[in-house]
């Protein structure tokens, strides 16, 4: 098993935040956008609009997190495991 040193871990820890985060953020908005402009669409209120943004944002940036996680993975400890035998 391969040792990595702590410079290693955090520079794919910092490429997988920053990744995640913006990528997230900006699936996140759209997707709750657009499920905003849906619910007030077919219930015709505006109470309800948090709720199933929020969990439109959440379940679409999912994938953009798992996307960004195996890319640092892949980018920095992989190859650094690889490497070092």
């Amino acid at each position: 098993m391969a040792m990595f040193s702590e410079n290693v871990m955090l520079k794919a820890w910092v490429v997988f935040f920053v990744l995640a985060t913006v990528s997230g953020l900006v699936a996140g908005a759209v997707a709750g956008g657009a499920a905003g402009v849906i619910v007030v669409m077919v219930t015709g209120s505006k109470d309800s609009i948090p709720l199933f943004a929020g969990i439109a944002g959440f379940v679409v940036s999912l994938p953009f997190s798992y996307f960004s996680f195996r890319f640092a993975v892949q980018k920095f400890l992989a190859g650094y495991a690889i490497g070092s035998d």
